[in-house]
């Protein structure tokens, strides 16, 4: 937590002090993380007043996500999931590949005459290229 400490300007003493919940700024999707917010406690001392300008129950919002880049508070969600299924090491990752290429496929076939089938096709072979990527990365390192 010492980058959100430096971000804020304070001490990581005084953020553990603080005893903050940090919340994920998703917007309407809910699939993606733009920022980090936080509401501070009714209990500041003085001396973080005194530095930081904040008043008890304040919203801090627009915290960067590079602050907690690999950090906990950052979760996967849909293709970050499904890449770290792939490279486990119990994982069949070839066949696991294959049953999501045909289930995009189904997807791409059902909505192909749409709008929506466009960008789909558009997103998911972008992601499969993405992921055949990072396999390949994974096999040369």
């Amino acid at each position: 937590m010492r980058e959100l400490a430096n971000y804020l300007g304070i001490s990581d003493e005084q953020l553990e002090e603080l005893d903050l919940e940090i919340h994920e700024d998703t917007g309407s999707s809910g699939e993606m993380v733009y920022s980090f917010w936080l509401e501070l406690p009714e209990y500041i001392t003085e001396e973080i007043m005194s530095i930081t300008g904040w008043k008890p129950g304040q919203v801090i919002s627009g915290i960067p996500v590079s602050v907690f880049e690999g950090d906990e508070l950052l979760e996967y969600t849909g293709l970050d999931k499904l890449l770290n299924e792939l490279f486990l090491g119990d994982a069949n990752p070839l066949a696991d590949l294959e049953n999501k290429i045909e289930e995009y496929r189904a997807l791409i076939i059902k909505h192909r005459d749409t709008a929506t089938g466009f960008t789909l096709k558009s997103v998911l072979f972008g992601a499969a290229i993405g992921a055949l990527e990072a396999y390949l990365w994974e096999i040369v390192r």
